[in-house]
């Protein structure tokens, strides 16, 4: 008779719990960022469920070759069950090909403004903290630098207050040196979402795409053009 909906209303019922887990599931991205001199490091954490899933990105070594002005970086993606270290070069052409794509990416989407709004207004900001120690010997030069800083500080403070959820006070500094020339910076940002949010940015993506796949000339992208291939 009807004793098979049973057992489809139950396999209903569970696949509508795990989605509705899934969608409500946050994800927490901490962002560790520290330059000073010639020592350039990047840490990039990606966590869910307490920690149960996570893939960290780390960046131990970027800097730039004086010979051909190209950034070597070494890199490391570590996982429960990965640990891969990779190392590769960024010269111009790959700059130039990077902006290629995002301005081919930009003129794809109808109203890329609107959907990126919407997704940033479901980012919570769980810390920012930002210290910058910089002077090059010269007081009045130096004040002046520093007070670009701060400008640049508070613009870009403005802008994520306006557009995301600030859930914690930001942290920020600006010391001064007079006695020589240094540049050092430390940037730590925690930020987080709910899959949900992410998943429905990612249908109104597709949703609001025109025309159809473009040619994308960089090495991560080239592969979603219609040739396969990375053209210059």
């Amino acid at each position: 008779m009807v004793y098979w909906l049973i057992p489809a209303a139950g396999v209903l019922a569970l696949f509508l719990i795990l989605l509705l887990i899934v969608m409500l599931t946050k994800i927490t991205v901490s962002v560790d960022y520290y330059h000073g001199k010639n020592d350039d490091r990047l840490c990039i954490l990606i966590k869910a469920w307490a920690g149960m899933i996570w893939r960290k990105i780390e960046y131990p070594v970027i800097e730039v070759e004086p010979d051909t002005s190209a950034i070597a970086v070494k890199g490391r993606v570590k996982g429960p069950r990965k640990d891969e270290k990779h190392e590769g070069k960024v010269d111009r052409g790959d700059v130039r090909d990077s902006i290629h794509d995002f301005k081919v990416f930009v003129e794809h989407i109808a109203g890329l403004n609107r959907l990126t709004r919407f997704f940033l207004r479901k980012v919570a900001v769980r810390k920012f903290s930002w210290h910058t120690v910089a002077g090059i010997g010269d007081a009045a030069t130096t004040a002046v630098i520093c007070g670009g800083i701060w400008a640049a500080k508070g613009g870009l403070m403005a802008t994520i207050g306006r557009y995301m959820k600030l859930q914690a006070k930001p942290v920020l500094s600006v010391t001064p040196c007079f006695q020589g020339t240094v540049s050092q910076t430390k940037l730590s940002c925690i930020f987080q979402v709910r899959a949900g949010h992410a998943i429905l940015a990612g249908t109104k993506l597709i949703k609001y795409w025109k025309g159809g796949m473009p040619e994308f000339r960089s090495s991560a992208l080239s592969v979603l053009s219609n040739d396969k291939t990375n053209t210059v």
